[in-house]
Parts: C-alpha cells; sequence; structure tokens
C-alpha cells in the first residue's frame, strides 16, 4: 500500500517539474500567475509555417521549467515528448493540408526580427534543426517553426496501342486501357523518386512488353532517375507494346541478339545502340525478328573462326523464311572471317548470306566505316571475288541479290573496305 501511494507522489512530483502550459490560458488566474507560480522561464514559440494547429492557430507558446525539454508537436494529432511527463495522445498536433511534416526549425533571425521566406503567405526562413533532447536552461527563447514537404507522388500513366486492355497476371481482376493510371511512386526521405524494379505491370499471356518509362506521353524522352521532388504531382508514362519482345537497349541485350536461335523471340529496339566495339559471333542462320525501329547498332565487331570448306558466312548469315529484319541501321561495322586450318575456301558475305523465299528484309541499310577482313591457309579462294558480290549477299544472277542491289529493302550509304589476307599477311 505504501509502495503504491509512493509511485503516485514521485509522478505527480515529476509531473510539476516538467509541467508546461498553453500561453493565452488563464485557468483562473493571469499567465504571468501561472509562470512565477511553477517558475516557467523557458518559453518556446511554435509557428505552423503555412499550417495550423488543432486550435486552428498559426502559432502556439508553451512555457517550460528550466532544466526540462521543449515538446516536440507532431503532425498525427499525437506528441513526443523527451521529458519525464507523457501528455495524453491527441491533445496538441499540427497539419497542413497536401504536405507531409518535416520537422521543427529554428526560425532565422535578423535585426531581432525573424526572417519571412514568403511573408504574405506566413512561412518563415528555416536555420538549424531543433534538439528536442537538449535541457533548456533560464531564460531560454526559442522561435521554432514546422517545415513542411509537399505530399505529390509521380503518377506513372499507360501507353499502348489504343483499345488494347492489359490483364495484371498477378491479378487478373486488375485491367488497364491506354492512358489510365497503372501506379504512384513517392519521393523517398532524399526528396527522390527512385526507379522501380520489374516490370509495372505484368501482361497476362505476355500479351505486352514493357519498353520504358518516358516523360512524354508520345515516349521520346526517357525518364532520368532519380526524380527530384516535385510541388504538384508529377506525371510519367510507361509504355508498353504489343506481344512478347527482348527490348534492346544497350551493348549487352544487342549482344544477345547474336546468340538466339529460338525462330519465336523477338528483337525491339527502343533507341540507337553503341555496341562500343563488343565482339560478336556472327549467326550461322537467322529464323527470328529483329525490328529496328529506325535505330542505329554502331560500332559493333562480328568475328567468325574456323570456317569450313563451301561455308556461307555473313553477318546474320543466312535467313530462313521466319526471318524478318527491318528499318536498321548497321554503322561503323568491323567483320572478321577466319578459315579453318587446311580448308581451302569458302563463301563470304558481309551482312546476309542468302535470303530464303518468305523471308523479309525492309529498310535495312549499311553505312558508316564498313570493315571487312578475310583470312584463311595458303591455297584458300574466294568465291564472290567482287566487293559488290559480297556486299549484298549473292552473284548477280541470285534472286537475293536483285532484292538487295535494287534497294528492294536493304540499301548501302558509303563503300565498305575489303581486306584479303593469307596466313595474317595483307594480299589487297
Amino acid at each position: 500500500m505504501k509502495r503504491k501511494f509512493r509511485s503516485k507522489l514521485i509522478l505527480l512530483l515529476l509531473a510539476i517539474m516538467t509541467l508546461f502550459i498553453f500561453g493565452g490560458c488563464t485557468l483562473g488566474e493571469s499567465l504571468d500567475d501561472i509562470k512565477s507560480e511553477y517558475n516557467l522561464t523557458v518559453k518556446v514559440s511554435y509557428y505552423a509555417n503555412g499550417g495550423e494547429f488543432e486550435n486552428k492557430k498559426s502559432v502556439k507558446d508553451l512555457y517550460f521549467s528550466a532544466g526540462g525539454k521543449a515538446l516536440e508537436i507532431i503532425d498525427k494529432g499525437d506528441v513526443s515528448y523527451t521529458g519525464s511527463f507523457n501528455v495524453t495522445s491527441g491533445s496538441v498536433s499540427v497539419k497542413r493540408d497536401k504536405y507531409t511534416f518535416d520537422g521543427w526549425y529554428h526560425i532565422e533571425q535578423a535585426d531581432g526580427k525573424l526572417v519571412y521566406e514568403d511573408e504574405e503567405a506566413g512561412t518563415y526562413k528555416l536555420g538549424e534543426k531543433v534538439d528536442f533532447t537538449q535541457a533548456l536552461p533560464e531564460g531560454t527563447e526559442w522561435h521554432i517553426a514546422a517545415k513542411w514537404t509537399t505530399a505529390s507522388k509521380v503518377i506513372v500513366q499507360l501507353v499502348c496501342d489504343a483499345g488494347t486492355t492489359l490483364v495484371n497476371a498477378k491479378d487478373e481482376t486488375q485491367s488497364f486501357k491506354n492512358g489510365e493510371t497503372i501506379r504512384e511512386i513517392t519521393y523517398g526521405s532524399t526528396n527522390k523518386a527512385v526507379k522501380p524494379t520489374g516490370d509495372p505491370v505484368s501482361a497476362k499471356d505476355n500479351s505486352h512488353t514493357f519498353v520504358d518509362y518516358y516523360t512524354d506521353a508520345a515516349c521520346t524522352i526517357p525518364v532520368k532517375w532519380n526524380i527530384d521532388k516535385h510541388e504538384e504531382d508529377l506525371i510519367i508514362y510507361a509504355k508498353y507494346i504489343t506481344g512478347n519482345w527482348n527490348i534492346v537497349r544497350d551493348k549487352n541485350s544487342a549482344r544477345k541478339l547474336f546468340t538466339n536461335t529460338d525462330p519465336t523471340q523477338k528483337y525491339w529496339l527502343i533507341c540507337d545502340v553503341d555496341c562500343e566495339n563488343a565482339s560478336v559471333t556472327a549467326l550461322t542462320s537467322l529464323n527470328f525478328e529483329i525490328q529496328g525501329n529506325g535505330y542505329k547498332l554502331s560500332n559493333l565487331v562480328v568475328n567468325k573462326n574456323q570456317i569450313v570448306i563451301n561455308d556461307k558466312v555473313a553477318i546474320f548469315g543466312s535467313l530462313a523464311e521466319t526471318a524478318k529484319i527491318e528499318n536498321l541501321t548497321l554503322e561503323n561495322v568491323k567483320v572478321s572471317y577466319k578459315a579453318k586450318t587446311g580448308e581451302a575456301a569458302f563463301h563470304a558475305y558481309l551482312v546476309f548470306a542468302d535470303i530464303a523465299a518468305g523471308a523479309t528484309v525492309n529498310n535495312v541499310t549499311l553505312q558508316g566505316n564498313i570493315e571487312m577482313t578475310i583470312d584463311g591457309p595458303m591455297g584458300y579462294t574466294i568465291h564472290n571475288d567482287t566487293a559488290t558480290n559480297i556486299l549484298y549477299g549473292a552473284y548477280a544472277t541470285d534472286a537475293e541479290y536483285v532484292i538487295a542491289s535494287n534497294n528492294l529493302g536493304f540499301k548501302v550509304v558509303g563503300t565498305p573496305t575489303l581486306i584479303l589476307k593469307m596466313n595474317g599477311n595483307q594480299i589487297n
């Protein structure tokens, strides 16, 4: 029984030691009388700084005893107090519509006056962040203001074929049409929006492929991450294309194209790709689709070694009937072919070895500094012994030569350089 009474007495004493009162509250006697009675010699003036307190006021004065610690008012109808007296939850709060509370800061002063950030709006210029853990000596007078950040978000809208509906493979109750919001991205503690990993909407049945995020609805300007926080909601656009595609956006994804043998795979360029002299092995045959979309593959090094007699070699090899290459430019390409020791001859071409009936070659361009090296052992011969035949992938009497050389799908800008070597020594 004595222990319970003693505990209550200690709590009462602690409450008195850390007592604070609200400015303007008389409680039957004057504010000065209360301050004097309880020795409240510390004053902290809180400025809502564009927001308001729970009593709809913009400024709140609180008084504390010397050696006490200031009350930290927050925006969630609660308080954080580092002293030994805890205020009842919900007793005091501060808020500002469409903004997020970001702490208390000392207001900058000049000539003894508070400095405004925007006097008309009633907002103050902020200095150092308030340390609510420090004990306040007698006579302390603080002027502190709330810092606010906009509660804005990055809104991601869908860009895809008109009339198309994307069904979320992970949640089939979700479906989105062109122009609809598919997700919202919040700003982090650094006031930056970070690029999400993966596909915003994994389309059911692989009906669509996510390309990238763009700043414009036409999807011509990629977003530069991380995004600095904006005052208002920022709209960006997530582009999807119909079908299941492999997106080619850099040298690594371009190199994967040259390892594919699956006719069901399709490759879609979304920008000019500088391969930075990355080395790839020439395809034996191409049986899949490449959509260049008017972009370039540049600075590519294509090799083919250990070539045996009567082999046909080219960058894309022999085009099967399922092959389709459109709207693609190859620029500044180096090609190197080397025969296997003991093999006397092979068929060397630059871009295509031959083109099967049904294959599509449309608007494919070769330009820039094109260099081709053919190397082999003593005694090897060159079947297509003119640069024109090598360039267009056949003899002048062949159908694919006629298709290519008449600009029906394939054209050359400039004159490629042909280098012939025997045992590593140039012979032309």
